[in-house]
């Protein structure tokens, strides 16, 4: 019974291509291009998927390598500190002093700062004035030549 029903569904189908014009031999080619196009499109899909893949794999080794490296210098950081403390602890400095004293110091600074900023200022205006008395005295002194 089910040979009985293939070959009528195949012959159905046969038939069908018949009707719809399509040659069995120019069907399998047909099926066989498209088969070929896919796997190609296929095969350039891996590769480019490859080399993303090896670029991927790359970048995740640079991360983890700076991330490592971030990781080294916190440490060293850390132990930088705690020896700063321990030295600290060592010659009697408590935190607190010493902050005042930065602070201070940086306080002084800007004094410094300001006060060589006012300088520059005054001695800019000195010159001023020096040059405004010049060109007074020289059209006094033409002035009086003329006459």
């Amino acid at each position: 019974m089910e040979s009985k029903e293939y070959l009528r569904a195949k012959e159905a189908q046969e038939r069908l291509r018949q009707r719809l014009g399509i040659n069995e031999q120019e069907y399998e080619e047909k099926l066989k291009k498209e088969a070929h196009k896919r796997k190609v499109e296929q095969e350039r899909l891996r590769q480019r998927l490859g080399i993303n893949e090896q670029e991927h794999e790359e970048k995740l080794k640079k991360e983890a390598e700076e991330a490592h490296k971030r990781k080294v210098e916190s440490k060293e950081y850390l132990r930088a500190r705690e020896a700063k403390e321990r030295l600290r602890q060592r010659l009697g400095i408590n935190e607190q002093e010493h902050e005042e004293k930065l602070k201070k110091e940086a306080e002084e600074a800007h004094k410094r700062k300001v006060e060589s900023k006012e300088y520059l200022r005054a001695k800019e205006a000195k010159e001023r004035l020096r040059q405004r008395l010049r060109q007074i005295n020289e059209k006094e002194k033409a002035k009086q030549e003329h006459e």
